[in-house]
Formats: C-alpha cells, sequence, structure tokens
C-alpha cells in the first residue's frame, strides 16, 4: 500500500529567503482564482495562469496573511501566497543562484531553453566512460555505462545511456536541454529551495 506524501508547508522565512535567491530578473509561474467566490484552500478552482516577478512575488508574501505557506489540496506543487493566488514551487526552484562554478571554461554548460537560470555544467571523458557535473562549488564524476536500453538514466552507481556520443549530443540539443539539468543537479544531490 503506498501514501500518498504531502507537501511540506513553507514559512515565511524560508519563501522570502528562497524568492531572495533568485536573479532581479526572475519570473514566476502563478494562478490567480478567477471567480471570486472562489479560493484554493479549498482545491483547485478555475484559475488563470500568469507570470509574476520577483518584485511582484515578494510583494505578495509581505502582504500576506500566512506565516505558513500551504500548498493547494491535492497539488503538493502549487504554493498559496493568498487563498486566491498561487506560485509554482519549481519556478522558484529552479532559478535559484548559486556561487560561480570553478573551472567553468573546462566544461560545457548547458541551460534550460525557457528558463536561462536552470542550469548544469558538465564534461564527459570518453576514454574513462565517466562524466562530470558541476554548479557552484559541487561537483561530481560518475561512470557511464554504454549500450543499455535508456537513452539516459541516472541511477546510484552510474548514468546509463546508448553511447556516450548520442548522450552528449542529446545533452546540448535545446530540446532535451532540460533534462539534462535535471540529471546533472540530481546527480549533483541539490535540493529544492522551497
Amino acid at each position: 500500500m503506498s501514501r500518498k506524501k504531502t507537501a511540506t508547508p513553507v514559512t515565511r522565512r524560508q519563501l522570502l529567503a528562497a524568492v531572495e535567491n533568485t536573479p532581479e530578473d526572475a519570473m514566476f509561474l502563478a494562478g490567480l482564482a478567477v471567480n471570486e467566490h472562489e479560493d484554493f484552500l479549498k482545491g483547485l478552482c478555475l484559475n488563470r495562469s500568469r507570470y509574476f516577478t520577483r518584485a511582484q512575488v515578494l510583494e505578495q508574501i509581505e502582504r500576506s496573511a500566512f506565516q505558513v505557506f500551504p500548498a493547494i489540496p491535492g497539488f503538493d506543487d502549487h504554493l498559496l501566497l493568498t487563498p486566491r493566488l498561487y506560485v509554482w514551487k519549481d519556478s522558484i526552484n529552479r532559478s535559484q543562484r548559486f556561487p560561480a562554478t570553478l573551472a567553468a571554461d573546462t566544461y560545457t554548460h548547458v541551460q534550460d531553453k525557457s528558463n536561462p537560470y536552470y542550469d548544469i555544467f558538465f564534461r564527459m571523458d570518453n576514454e574513462r566512460k565517466t562524466i562530470v557535473f558541476a554548479l557552484g562549488e559541487r561537483k561530481k564524476e560518475i561512470s557511464v555505462t554504454e549500450h543499455t536500453e535508456w537513452c539516459w538514466k541516472l541511477t546510484r552507481r552510474d548514468l546509463r545511456c546508448q553511447n556516450m556520443e548520442r548522450l552528449e549530443q542529446s545533452f546540448l540539443d535545446p530540446f532535451w536541454n532540460p533534462i539534462a539539468v535535471h540529471i546533472g543537479r540530481k546527480a549533483l544531490g541539490i535540493k529544492p529551495a522551497v
């Protein structure tokens, strides 16, 4: 029997710190309840999506009556700022700032095509069959296992792929690069800010 994991509420201090650790020009996906009598405390309702600037989200947090920000019931990735306004957690998590990556010029830099702050650095060694991921002060080398049925799959022991050449092509392809960033950040053990 599997148990549904519920979202951990986020304190005002945690949320402010997470949003303040994003670039000035970061944009966050939000949802506004459309009908006046509806609110998200009762669950997901008819809403209109739009992007908020960092300054707008900080203003909404400051004006909010919540001291602990809950998620919409049943939608753990939708963090309520008010009963009628939510922000998508991943838009905050994927815009977090990191210190400059050490020896960045020795790596290939990949950014998500829709969010330049969601990025990773990697370096492949075809001879040793390894890949090194780096971001900020973090760095991790992982063995690569070729000729598997996977295009790419990160396990605890290795990164499985068809072959290193295709793996690199996929990582550099703008269509697939968000997955490359996700895999690299997972390998580095980067946890969500909220």
